[in-house]
């Protein structure tokens, strides 16, 4: 398989707009609709499942856009050492192949690779991030140089809370201000990655345009 050129706005970055818009709304609409404070937590914990889904799927399509650049054996290098990570064999069965006479060697991997990143990659922490940063040859230790590492240890507390609001239905503890805090160290963070990875312009003005700022701001 040769090594492709990616679309420089690919669908899957859309879709990080998308979630960065949905979450932008539900932190304005906490603070602007009179409601009982429980009510404003839960609009506060969505947006917050809305920011990891959005980092989630900005890395998912990150690693789609940089892997299949790769020639076969560093693309072969990239799987296993991911596959660590996770407990999927990325092997295919002879089975599976049959499933798939009618497609293209090259549609098969594809898929394959899709549904790997997908349906078995997570990203709950901030060390599984940083490790994956380095898998697509991005410096984690240069990105925290250029953007501070506050911004990392937010986007730690950000994804801790996204566990305790997903798993545990704890919306409690979250603030207007706090969830901004976090919205606008994400988008530092994308806006340099997307920098990092050559995304057209196109999406670094889209970034801009979603502004976590506050009244203070």
């Amino acid at each position: 398989m040769k090594a492709k050129t990616a679309e420089p706005m690919e669908e899957e970055f859309q879709y990080t707009l998308n979630n960065l818009w949905r979450a932008r709304r539900l932190v304005d609409l906490s603070k602007e609709i009179k409601t009982p404070k429980e009510t404003r937590s839960d609009l506060l914990g969505a947006a917050v499942v809305f920011l990891h889904a959005t980092l989630e799927e900005f890395l998912r399509g990150a690693a789609l856009r940089e892997w299949f650049k790769l020639d076969d054996e560093n693309l072969k290098s990239a799987l296993r050492r991911y596959a660590r990570l996770s407990s999927r064999n990325i092997k295919i069965s002879l089975l599976e192949l049959v499933d798939k006479r009618q497609d293209s060697i090259e549609s098969i991997i594809q898929q394959e690779v899709e549904s790997f990143l997908y349906q078995d990659i997570s990203f709950n922490s901030l060390d599984e991030i940083e490790k994956f940063l380095e898998l697509i040859k991005i410096s984690v230790q240069d990105l925290k140089k250029e953007i501070g590492q506050e911004h990392f240890d937010n986007i730690q507390s950000l994804i801790r809370k996204r566990h305790s609001v997903a798993h545990q239905a704890d919306c409690s503890q979250l603030d207007f201000d706090q969830t901004l805090v976090w919205g606008k160290s994400l988008l530092v963070f994308l806006t340099r990655l997307s920098e990092s990875l050559g995304l057209n312009v196109k999406y670094g003005e889209e970034l801009k345009n979603i502004s976590f700022k506050g009244e203070e701001d």
